[in-house]
């Protein structure tokens, strides 16, 4: 299963994430990998939302513009709110590895989705996290 995303400002830049590993949970040590929020997430305004890191995927991020095209690794990470109820996909280089993730963050309310059932499986990562 891959995804296809045009890009928001309407530029010929078209993006298709391919996942090249099944899903897994982030660990204990794996959130202590991640980058730890700059601040508070849980302390944001009405507009915004505190997300956890739960899952990621290993991935290739293929990418095309007029007369280049470009594949590179990356990660897709898998962000829930903290009663999982809601979702939030990232994607991120994979070259830094899961010091390049952070851990947890406040989003855009407009930007989450219901979680999905295989969201809701991961969901209980959340609670390990030290901003819960």
């Amino acid at each position: 299963m891959s995804t296809e995303h045009a890009r928001a400002d309407k530029s010929p830049r078209r993006e298709r994430f391919e996942p090249t590993a099944e899903p897994r949970p982030l660990t204990s040590a794996d959130l202590e990998a991640c980058r730890q929020p700059s601040g508070d997430p849980t302390d944001c305004d009405a507009d915004k939302q505190a997300v956890f890191a739960v899952a990621v995927r290993e991935g290739v991020l293929h990418t095309s513009t007029p007369g280049r095209d470009l594949d590179q690794p990356h990660l897709s990470v898998l962000y829930v709110t903290a009663d999982g109820e809601q979702a939030f996909g990232k994607r991120v280089a994979a070259g830094g590895g899961l010091s390049l993730v952070e851990r947890a963050l406040a989003v855009d309310r407009r930007e989450l989705q219901p979680a999905t059932d295989a969201a809701q499986r991961f969901a209980p990562v959340a609670r390990r996290h030290p901003e819960v």
